[in-house]
């Protein structure tokens, strides 16, 4: 099983558990060089306490879907996990497949 990095461990910015021994982590990837373009809207992981990852986010593509990293997660007052796009979008996370459903958007 594929294990996130040394490098994405280092930006984890938020960890959200989901289960036992299961977690949701969003890495700060904002103005970094050092990860590849198509990570950068793909930042959100399902992983165990290994570091070992069960799925990357699959968000909907929105209008900036290929330059738009996620910056907030939380889980909202219905219980549903949530992640909050830089350009404003908020996506309700599938917390078995990593699917991102576009829910709102924010100004």
């Amino acid at each position: 099983m594929e294990k996130l990095t040394e490098l994405q461990k280092s930006v984890i910015e938020k960890k959200l558990k989901i289960g036992i021994n299961k977690y949701i982590v969003m890495l700060n990837v904002m103005g970094r060089k050092d990860f590849e373009p198509t990570e950068k809207n793909h930042n959100v992981y399902c992983i165990n306490e290994n570091f070992e990852i069960i799925w990357e986010i699959q968000p909907d593509e929105g209008p900036f879907a290929e330059i738009d990293p996620f910056v907030y997660m939380k889980i909202n007052e219905q219980g549903e996990y949530v992640s909050f796009s830089y350009s404003g979008f908020e996506y309700k996370i599938d917390i078995e497949t990593g699917h991102a459903k576009i829910i709102a958007w924010h100004k």
